[in-house]
């Protein structure tokens, strides 16, 4: 049996290589190719830029226009080809690919090769990306905008990663006080008070965007928007109407939201061999994602409405897979705890992302019918979760015409999960070979 300590041959070592780049390619290609929705809470930015292409007024009720602005070279091109739609909601998925390059030529100097091979794949596999780009929302540019920011922020470029910050920011009013935060920790890292600069410049750019767009500087559009009025003590009640505690629990830990479930590799703390650059990018990544949940914990929408997982939290997928990729590189010297927590992660994290590509929130009609009267449910109930369900009814989580794809799906999924982590599961197999052997010796 070979030791899994051993390096590599060169021939092992190309191989790997040719194989990661495979699957990346594959899933990608699956990714953007997948069928795009343009609902909810698209559709009305998807409004707010077609209204302006064609009559010139910049108008939105509630949302941020950096988005849909950013958006229109596609939108003239899809309009060009006669899918102005269509092409638009590729938007998404094409800033995906380019920040992937981006943090993959970031990082080289810090992680090897093979370890900047398994961020990529993660991100792609096994985080909440993959649902999300199949939607025009704004999470999916300002997780991106705000990671690359702080990525150039690391490496002393601070012109260039304040400016990504703050595009990522004003898409994203709410992430006012994890501006902040990053404020701080740059701060703390540069011993300089400019940092703090940043979130007074975020808060005069939305004011602008207020005034531009709905005529006012304070004019959000979410004031004393409200859900309807359920069973549930606190439903029904006006802006930052939900108990602060509450709010935190079901964020972190809730079964149809909660980030323990859906970015899991989120809670694993890195290896002690990480470099100081990536541990700073991490611990202010997660920063920003603590500044998003004091945020919303008290918003009574801090579910994000009618969608699948976390929606607000999208962030949280990148120092989650960051995490995740580190202690899959380095689980040698791994304790047998830190061992079984990581392939835990990285089972629920596959899951995480083909659930979102493939599933998503089919069969779940109870929960939006009569005004959402019972949408709690999806929310706290394990079996009524969009990660748990399509285990309790199989036909109504998926349509008879997604069956193939979605068998085909899963099957690449778990191969790859197998691939990325077929180290650590070898190496717990043997000890749990091992202990069965020894345990019945014993007996």
């Amino acid at each position: 049996m070979s030791n899994p300590d051993t390096i590599p041959t060169p021939a092992k070592s190309r191989l790997a290589v040719a194989v990661d780049w495979t699957l990346l390619a594959i899933a990608l290609a699956a990714v953007v190719a997948a069928p795009k929705s343009l609902s909810g809470d698209g559709y009305t930015r998807y409004q707010t830029l077609e209204r302006y292409m064609l009559s010139g007024h910049l108008v939105s009720e509630r949302y941020s226009i950096v988005g849909p602005l950013l958006s229109a070279p596609l939108y003239l091109l899809g309009s060009w080809l006669g899918a102005a739609a269509r092409v638009t909601l590729l938007f998404n998925a094409l800033c995906f690919l380019v920040a992937l390059v981006i943090i993959g030529r970031d990082l080289r100097d810090e992680i090897t090769l093979a370890a900047r091979r398994k961020v990529l794949l993660l991100l792609v596999f096994a985080s909440m990306f993959a649902h999300h780009l199949q939607r025009y929302y704004g999470e999916v540019f300002t997780s991106l905008a705000v990671t690359i920011g702080v990525l150039w922020l690391s490496r002393g470029r601070w012109m260039r990663g304040w400016a990504a910050i703050l595009l990522g920011a004003v898409n994203t009013p709410g992430s006012l006080i994890g501006i902040g935060g990053i404020a701080l920790c740059h701060a703390r890292r540069t011993r300089s008070w400019r940092p703090f600069l940043g979130p007074v410049v975020v808060f005069v750019l939305i004011a602008s965007e207020s005034l531009l767009v709905r005529g006012s500087l304070f004019a959000s559009g979410y004031v004393g928007t409200r859900g309807f009025r359920t069973a549930l003590p606190y439903s029904g009640l006006p802006d930052f109407s939900y108990p602060f505690l509450f709010g935190v629990l079901a964020i972190l830990v809730s079964f149809g939201k909660g980030l323990a479930f859906f970015a899991p590799g989120l809670f694993l703390p890195l290896p002690a061999a990480v470099p100081t650059r990536l541990r700073w990018i991490q611990h202010t990544l997660i920063v920003f994602v603590i500044g998003l949940v004091l945020t919303y914990a008290r918003w009574w929408a801090w579910y994000g409405g009618w969608f699948w997982g976390p929606r607000f939290f999208l962030v949280a997928s990148v120092p989650a897979c960051f995490a995740l990729a580190m202690n899959l590189a380095e689980w040698p010297s791994a304790t047998l705890i830190r061992r079984v927590w990581v392939a835990v992660a990285l089972v629920l994290s596959f899951w995480v992302g083909v659930n979102g590509l493939v599933f998503q929130s089919a069969g779940l009609e109870t929960c939006t019918s009569n005004n959402y009267e019972l949408e709690a449910l999806c929310h706290f109930v394990p079996e009524m979760s969009v990660l748990w369900h399509p285990f309790v009814d199989k036909a109504a989580s998926l349509s008879p015409a997604l069956r193939t794809f979605a068998f085909i799906a899963v099957v690449f999924w778990s191969f790859t999960m197998a691939w990325l982590g077929r180290e650590l599961f070898a190496d717990l197999a043997r000890r749990a070979r091992r202990a069965v052997i020894e345990w019945r010796a014993w007996w």
